[in-house]
């Protein structure tokens, strides 16, 4: 027995110590992400309350469990946790997520006002955080605050060119008032995220605007209307592409015409963008100011200056149907990849005002 004994004794603190070693809380977090990445977000909660008996402080697991919290749609009980991780925690490195979750728990609980004054706080503590900005965009947006979505928007993209919502989103909510600005938000985003369903859905709107205010009424006749404020210079406004607006309708008539009917759609938008950026950044009026002009305006020149603009074009048409262009794209990894290479490097103009 002793002699059992003595092989059953280190065992069992083999054993225990395997099991201690297993559900240390760091273990267990990357269990709970795991479980959350698959969807399991009651399984994931459970494991991260099984840390919080052991460490209730632990200010990882507790943003971890409010996003789990949001995602499984337990709105109230995340808002709730929100506010006491802010409280008891106001400085810890998780409050930029935690604010984001906070602010998205209130939206869901149709709450804008708390949601908007809850990012807003976000924003004040962490002001280069461009998540913060986006989600208070976009519940300013479902409230009809539509200038202030389109600031937030603006500053979104500053802090993160690359993020592709805020560019999607920004054209969108640019396109009744100013066209030619749309076209840039709507292109910087095909340009970064070519394929999938948002894409399928972003190029037609893109194309739409490039052809507005023109139509084709029957063989003989192409119609261009311009709307009154195109050429009413009493209105005075920043980022004003009016007379550009103008150029590019006149040049979408043209699309029309026999001579381009063999035109491929990244041709044809490859000429529209050439000609707004030429006219606007060779433009010598000292007084035309606005974001697009100092942010989307340099950034579309340089792609211009440096032979990229046809190949950005490609790129952007990539769920366009048409046989020319596929065949365009599979010919040309390399350009395409160099444009790549070029964007990852490229020093985005920061507007300072």
């Amino acid at each position: 027995m002793r002699t059992l004994g003595a092989i059953l004794l280190p065992l069992f603190f083999f054993f225990t110590t395997l099991a201690q070693v297993g559900d240390n809380p760091t273990a267990l977090l990357k269990k709970g992400i795991a479980l959350h990445d698959k969807g399991d977000y009651a399984g994931a909660i459970k494991i991260y309350d099984e840390i919080l008996k052991q460490e209730p402080d632990n200010t990882e697991v507790l943003y971890e469990k409010t996003f789990s919290l949001m995602q499984q749609g337990s709105y109230q009980e995340c808002a709730d946790l929100c506010k006491d991780i802010l409280k008891r925690f106001p400085d810890n490195e998780f409050n930029k997520g935690t604010y984001i979750n906070y602010g998205t728990a209130l939206d869901h609980l149709k709450k804008p006002e708390e949601a908007i004054k809850v990012y807003s706080e976000g924003i004040n503590k962490y002001p280069n955080h461009y998540l913060l900005y986006f989600n208070r965009a976009v519940t300013e947006n479902i409230y009809k605050q539509t200038d202030n979505a389109i600031a937030d928007l603006k500053k979104a993209v500053s802090l993160n060119p690359s993020h592709t919502t805020s560019h999607l989103y920004l054209g969108l909510l640019m396109s009744s008032s100013n066209k030619i600005a749309a076209m840039m938000s709507l292109s910087a985003f095909l340009m970064i995220e070519p394929e999938g369903q948002r894409a399928a859905r972003a190029l037609p709107q893109l194309l739409n605007l490039a052809g507005s205010n023109v139509e084709k009424k029957d063989e003989k006749n192409i119609t261009i209307s311009l709307p009154s404020k195109l050429v009413d210079s009493t209105v005075k406004m920043e980022d004003d592409f009016r007379s550009t607006e103008v150029a590019m309708s006149m040049l979408a008539a043209l699309d029309f015409d026999k001579k381009n009917s063999k035109k491929n759609v990244a041709e044809k938008l490859s000429e529209k963008l050439s000609m707004i950026i030429g006219i606007i950044s060779e433009r010598k009026d000292s007084n035309q100011t606005g974001f697009y002009t100092s942010f989307y305006i340099p950034f579309f020149k340089s792609l211009k200056d440096n032979g990229y603009l046809e190949t950005a074009c490609y790129i952007m048409c990539t769920s366009a149907d048409e046989k020319d262009v596929k065949k365009w794209i599979s010919k040309n990894k390399g350009k395409i990849d160099e444009l790549y290479s070029y964007m990852r490097d490229y020093k985005w103009t920061v507007p300072t005002n």
